[in-house]
């Protein structure tokens, strides 16, 4: 019965029994513990592998000793495993250590330079003169650019029409203009600053942006109308009211306090729109920008934009939209035509309208206004 259990250990060691054999391995046994080395001196391989073949092949020429039995082959066969599991989870868990105690020390350093933020001097609020000087985009890989040569202003209280076709780069040149995107190379400029000097909780209440893809916060409506601050009912309500939502909201089952879930999942499109220019519009900001803002209104909805359009106008503030419509198109001062990221024209709303050619670079759905002579 010995020499069957024998053969099924020896077998599979047969590669390690003749290193050992050979003395390319040594190994002892003291006191029933076998203890494998490499040789000449060499620390003991840990590899998992190796050194297991190593203390099998060992084991399985001792087992024919006389005073060896099968217990004690299964004792030092456990002791070997309970040798090795420490050193082998040491080696796994090393590279999680190393990462943890530079995230640390990461984390030590921001906290510690933290306070020591450099102090800037404090820009006055801006009138809303807005200057695009040359600007250039192209994404990171990509082999052209989106943008090429960019370049308009707008004086505090101007409006502007930007169209174009689908990937002209309208919504680019949008996010470039708020601060959300840097230009590859060229410079925006509001009221003479580089808009990317302005610390972002200092631009914020000096800007209003309205998306093309509205995202809506998972809170109530006065949070999204609010920008998540701790403003006022008065002023939250007031924003409402310029963008002419405060009865729509006051329909909701809770009102201002209605909560809209995440990205706003408990609105329909056109409300969520409705809402997030109220945002736009919150804190009385002297630059704003529309990207499609009447994409999902219905017909109560386009002439409550119409009216707030035109409220903006008066107050002075400079306006940038971006439709195709023409009944939005006739409240803007200019117009600004993209085309493959390239300005096509760009001056008075009536005298672009009549000098570019319909067919091949503005929107069809401005054409039979364009054959007309201009948008009445």
């Amino acid at each position: 019965m010995k020499r069957h259990w024998v053969f099924a250990i020896a077998v599979p060691c047969l590669v390690s029994l003749s290193s050992l054999l050979a003395g390319t391995a040594q190994a002892a046994c003291v006191d029933n513990v076998v203890l494998v080395h490499g040789n000449a001196g060499k620390p003991a391989d840990f590899n998992n592998t190796y050194a297991e073949l190593q203390f099998r092949g060992y084991t399985a020429a001792q087992i024919f000793r006389p005073d060896w039995g099968s217990k004690t082959c299964a004792a030092c066969n456990d002791h070997n495993g309970s040798e090795e599991t420490p050193v082998e989870n040491a080696i796994i868990t090393w590279k999680g250590l190393v990462e943890a105690r530079l995230a640390y020390r990461r984390l030590n350093e921001l906290l510690t330079t933290g306070s020591q933020v450099k102090q800037h001097t404090r820009l006055p609020a801006p009138q809303g003169r807005v200057v695009a000087d040359h600007l250039t985009y192209a994404p990171s890989g990509a082999e052209s650019m989106l943008l090429k040569g960019i370049s308009f202003a707008l004086e505090p209280g101007e409006s502007l029409g930007l169209v174009g076709p689908s990937g002209s780069g309208k919504s680019t040149l949008a996010r470039m203009l708020t601060g959300w995107l840097n230009p590859s190379s060229g410079v925006v400029r509001l009221d003479g600053a580089d808009i990317a000097d302005w610390p972002r909780q200092e631009l914020g209440p000096h800007l209003g942006y309205l998306p093309q893809d509205v995202q809506l916060f998972s809170g109530t409506v006065a949070e999204n109308i609010g920008r998540l601050s701790e403003a006022s009912g008065e002023a939250i309500i007031g924003a409402a009211k310029r963008a002419y939502v405060h009865d729509m909201i006051l329909a909701l089952p809770n009102g201002y306090d209605t909560v809209i879930g995440d990205a706003g999942v408990a609105l329909s499109g056109g409300q969520r729109q409705r809402i997030a220019l109220a945002r736009a519009l919150f804190g009385n900001p002297r630059f704003i920008v529309l990207d499609e803002p009447n994409a999902n209104l219905d017909t109560e909805g386009e002439q409550a934009l119409l009216s707030a359009m035109r409220d903006v106008r008066q107050a002075g503030v400079t306006l940038i939209v971006i439709s195709h419509r023409p009944s939005l198109l006739a409240q803007v001062d200019k117009l600004l035509v993209l085309n493959a990221g390239r300005v096509d024209a760009f001056g008075l709303r009536n005298q672009v309208m009549q000098s570019v050619t319909p067919v091949t670079t503005l929107p069809k759905v401005l054409t039979p206004h364009l054959v007309a002579g201009g948008v009445k």
